[in-house]
């Protein structure tokens, strides 16, 4: 796994904790499931927060 991606998910957890699931790492990618209660929250921090910008 790489560090990049290990990084990501760990500050997935600490920024998002309970509205998602466990973040799993397969074929070089990151998937996170996310409730639909949880949704509009989830994908506004994801938009907003700097520390999770595409490059």
């Amino acid at each position: 796994m790489s560090a990049k991606l290990e990084n990501l998910a760990l500050q997935l957890k600490q920024h998002l904790g309970a509205r998602i699931g466990e973040p799993v790492l397969s074929l070089g990618e990151l998937t996170i499931e996310v409730d639909a209660l949880n949704y509009l929250a989830v994908s506004q921090e994801l938009r907003d927060n700097p520390a999770f910008k595409f490059e």
